[in-house]
């Protein structure tokens, strides 16, 4: 599929929405208007836009699932959610610490050594810690030997990740050690480390234990699936915006989805996103949710958040035909999720920000 699509490429916008949330719960009849104005100012076709206040969720939409149809989109819709697949791939790391399957300060060499033969030096020590928090000196994302790897993936993701990872770690690092440098490929590294000391595929392992213990029953992989789902859209040179149907055209390879390939409904997101609010004991332990959430230098970036100055927690992703942002805190019962069925990276950003201060109203 050629390079890959950027999963991330504003979350410098989101911080124009560090003042998210206000005092009381919102009505969905004001999360719907909230989404037509987030729907208008992004130019989408379709919007979503959820609030959790002060315990209370409730879901807004607008718009249609696919330009020039008449489906409008429906509560219970998935949306793709690019990059916001990060948190999600650190809190399997976590989880799968806690309960023994892996050691969460194993470095890349100690695991891939030898599916990775000629492993560059400037890799052999890095941990899941410096890949998740964008500071292994990775490339942004997979470069060209990945590019020309990307035409001969077979659909396995287990294998292709192997091939992708012996490649992507051949290569001296784009920055140096402990510097921030935002990195897709750094996710899928850490989920090849995963699959090596697990023998299982990513897929399976989030699904396991993140998607089922949190009771996330609309979240899959890839663009949702089939004709009554939003679809992403794409803008033509002439500017016009062009529905892609799901299929291999419709998103980054499997092989990727460790940085950015979930979709996933409004209300299983503001569930998996008040988990997070709340960190949940029942879930995680106090000191794997500190590992999770705590910012490694500046930029303030934890392991697949962005941390604001109150400690609430953000992050946005795209694959340039969706754009989904969320919010987590502060505080246990306060949450946002908002995505528009199109990937403008100039128009989406600032029209979240226009919204985001409004979903939980003052009282």
């Amino acid at each position: 599929m050629g390079k890959p699509r950027s999963m991330q490429r504003s979350w410098p916008c989101a911080l124009l929405a560090v003042g998210l949330l206000a005092r009381a719960a919102a009505a969905d009849t004001h999360l719907d208007a909230l989404a037509r104005e987030f729907r208008m100012i992004a130019r989408a076709p379709g919007a979503v836009v959820a609030g959790l206040c002060d315990g209370e969720p409730g879901v807004g939409t607008a718009g249609v699932r696919q330009i020039g149809a008449d489906f409008p989109v429906a509560p219970d819709d998935l949306w793709h959610v690019g990059s916001l697949t990060k948190s999600m791939t650190a809190t399997l790391v976590a989880r799968l610490s806690e309960t023994g399957r892996i050691d969460r300060n194993a470095s890349v060499g100690s695991l891939l050594g030898i599916a990775a033969p000629r492993l560059h030096p400037a890799y052999r020590d890095q941990g899941f810690e410096a890949l998740l928090s964008h500071r292994a000196g990775l490339p942004a994302n997979s470069g060209w030997f990945a590019r020309a790897l990307d035409r001969l993936l077979e659909g396995d993701p287990l294998s292709d990740r192997k091939r992708y990872v012996s490649r992507l770690l051949q290569a001296p690092p784009a920055v140096g050690h402990g510097e921030f440098h935002y990195s897709n490929a750094g996710y899928v590294v850490a989920a090849a480390m995963l699959e090596e000391a697990t023998g299982e595929m990513w897929e399976d392992l989030i699904v396991r234990e993140v998607f089922q213990p949190l009771g996330l029953r609309s979240a899959g992989f890839g663009p949702p699936p089939g004709n009554e789902q939003p679809w992403g859209h794409q803008r033509a040179p002439s500017g016009d915006l062009i529905a892609v149907e799901p299929g291999p055209r419709a998103d980054n390879p499997a092989v990727l989805g460790p940085a950015g390939r979930v979709h996933i409904s409004a209300r299983d997101m503001l569930r998996y996103l008040s988990v997070h609010a709340a960190r949940d004991p029942a879930y995680l332990a106090a000191e794997s949710w500190d590992w999770l959430h705590r910012p490694r230098g500046e930029p303030p970036y934890a392991l697949g958040w962005i941390v604001g100055p109150d400690g609430r927690l953000f992050h946005d992703g795209s694959n340039t035909m969706w754009f989904a942002f969320a919010v987590a805190g502060p505080g246990a019962g306060r949450a946002v999720f908002a995505a528009v069925n199109s990937g403008d990276a100039e128009l989406a950003p600032s029209a979240f920000a226009a919204i985001a201060q409004r979903v939980c109203r003052a009282g």
